[in-house]
């Protein structure tokens, strides 16, 4: 019994020095690391695009837009083929906007428009 008595002080004074490791929760911790950006289209694809429409393009699932398909002329649409589109920029950055299905939003200062220009480049360049 007096073993374990006095084996409890020594407990108490481990375990209270362990909330002297933790920062309280008022503490700010900083990252002082410059966030490197993409500078191609491809680069900015392979960041943001690449884990639904994997790196060539191809769909990751089938309610996914087959990228390879992406075209800047008038061509039948992917999901349906009565249907005519034009994938233009515009179609491209307004898809960016809205997020059409469960594809996120990019905002214009996620993606600006030199951005978008240049994933939009890379994508024409995707072809089965």
């Amino acid at each position: 019994m007096r073993s374990t008595i006095s084996i409890l002080p020594l407990a108490a004074l481990i375990l209270s020095g362990c909330s002297l490791l933790d920062p309280s929760p008022e503490a700010e911790v900083t990252n002082t690391a410059p966030v490197s950006r993409p500078t191609t289209g491809q680069g900015w694809y392979a960041s943001l695009c690449s884990a639904c429409h994997n790196l060539d393009g191809s769909p990751v699932s089938s309610d996914v837009t087959d990228l390879r398909d992406y075209t800047d002329s008038l061509a039948h649409h992917p999901s349906n083929p009565n249907d005519f589109y034009r994938g233009t920029f515009e179609t491209y950055s307004a898809a960016l906007d809205e997020g059409p299905g469960a594809m996120p939003v990019y905002s214009r200062t996620e993606l600006d428009d030199e951005a978008r220009q240049l994933v939009y480049e890379y994508i024409l360049t995707l072809h089965r």
